[in-house]
């Protein structure tokens, strides 16, 4: 997944499930689904009379994906991405709490191997993986404020390139959409920007008066555009250091939000930024006037979700599948709720509740955001364990990722060449699990 979001430590010191059970093996029962949204079927049948009451602990584990990658052999995972020519390349990388980072080969069904793992290693967690767009580079960032970055020469072979010094903490990483340049945001407040393979350094964009959470290119690659926990949207030329246009605290509509924001998205037209608060806010933000001199402006106030919860994803979509245009907005927050917004009436258009449990109706944080394509398909999840796959039009859920024990951190999504989609899904247990739908 494009890492421009809180980090995986923030996510899950806020929401631990406390009341989640310390499991063993011997208290999990697996089921593997035949395709039944929510699970059911064969293994749910309540025990007749006489059956050993021993099960009666037991936790049931349905179990729907394909195959799964265990070589962070219980480490927490925090980041989580498929390679951009998946499937021709059936790759992915990952990384998490043992400083490491992982490329290991998506399998259709049993263990996904590993190809390599990564040297050198993090100081401290990997917190964010960023593939550039051709997939010849691969670059690392940790919680240490290292970046590494590797050349790809092979499906197989990955070779060390670089290792990038900025600030003191990766917060985004992500490369530009046309070619070999690499952009990070730092705890420090500060943006790097770097030209490979030289590891030429092109930029340190100032402006921020707090950490920097997350970052994007404009499709275009002529802007680039951050967020700070000090409340402020920038947008500048990626040719010089300083904005060209600044939204903040003192600005009308969008100002007066407590923490700041913490995720971005960009419309595929270059028209349109959101932004996603700590609080629960966001904000649908024009960015027509910074060519004409006039700055960023405020659209709308989208306030749905419940107030103190945080916007962990925002993702603009399009209902018809455009990858020219967006006609939705798609909010994520820790309240459980994804909410489509209409861009042209700026009001609700579905609700989708991220429930995990059938025997329950509370509704697990939602973590991570991921649209398939161009949308109106999508992904969420969640602190309870679940990743579901919603459609935008209906707000009805196409699918239900059930194996994880623990809370899902990260997720990303592309094409599997044969009509649907894979999806994969790492966190708190150190599992990556691949799922098909």
């Amino acid at each position: 997944m494009d890492a421009t979001h809180q980090t995986p430590h923030q996510q899950g010191e806020e929401h631990e499930q406390d009341d989640l059970p310390q499991l063993t093996e011997d208290d999990v029962e697996e089921i593997h689904n035949d395709g039944d949204e929510d699970g059911e079927g064969q293994g749910d049948e309540p025990m007749s009379e006489g059956e050993d009451g021993d099960d009666d602990d037991k936790v049931v584990l349905h179990d729907s994906s394909i195959s799964a990658f265990y070589g962070s052999k219980g480490e927490s995972i925090f980041t989580i991405s498929l390679h951009p020519n998946y499937p021709s390349t059936p790759l992915a990388v990952s990384g998490g709490s043992d400083d490491r980072a992982f490329v290991w080969r998506v399998a259709e069904n049993g263990e996904c191997e590993v190809v390599q793992q990564l040297e050198p290693s993090h100081k401290d967690s990997v917190t964010m993986v960023s593939w550039s767009s051709d997939g010849s580079l691969l670059a690392t960032g940790g919680m240490d404020g290292l970046i590494h970055v590797f050349s790809c020469s092979s499906p197989s072979t990955f070779a060390h390139l670089t290792t990038l010094e900025g600030g003191d903490e990766v917060q985004f990483l992500l490369f530009h959409p046309k070619g070999p340049v690499l952009a990070a945001g730092y705890a420090d407040s500060t943006v790097w920007m770097w030209s490979l393979p030289a590891a030429t350094l092109m930029n340190v964009f100032t402006g921020h008066e707090e950490g920097v959470t997350a970052g994007r290119f404009t499709p275009d690659g002529k802007r680039l555009l951050t967020t700070s926990t000090d409340g402020s949207l920038l947008i500048y030329d990626p040719r010089q250091a300083t904005p060209l246009a600044k939204l903040g605290k003192g600005d009308a509509r969008f100002g007066g939000i407590e923490g700041g924001f913490i995720s971005l998205a960009c419309s595929p037209d270059n028209r349109l930024a959101a932004v996603g608060s700590v609080t629960g806010q966001s904000r649908l933000v024009s960015l027509t006037g910074v060519e004409q001199g006039r700055g960023m402006a405020v659209v709308a106030a989208l306030e749905g979700h419940t107030p103190g919860e945080s916007i962990e994803g925002l993702a603009f979509v399009s209902l018809l599948g455009d990858p020219s245009s967006a006609s939705h907005l798609i909010t994520a927050g820790t309240d459980g709720r994804a909410i489509v917004w209409d861009l042209q009436t700026q009001r609700v258009r579905q609700t989708c509740l991220h429930v995990d449990s059938p025997d329950s109706n509370e509704a697990g944080a939602l973590t991570t955001l991921v649209v398939h394509g161009s949308g109106p398909l999508f992904t969420t999840a969640s602190s309870g364990g679940t990743l579901r796959t919603w459609d935008a039009r209906s707000g009805a859920t196409v699918a239900k990722h059930e194996g994880f024990v623990d809370g899902v951190l990260d997720a990303d999504v592309r094409p599997n060449g044969k009509g649907g989609w894979t999806v994969v899904g790492a966190g708190d247990e150190g599992v990556a699990l691949v799922f098909s739908c």
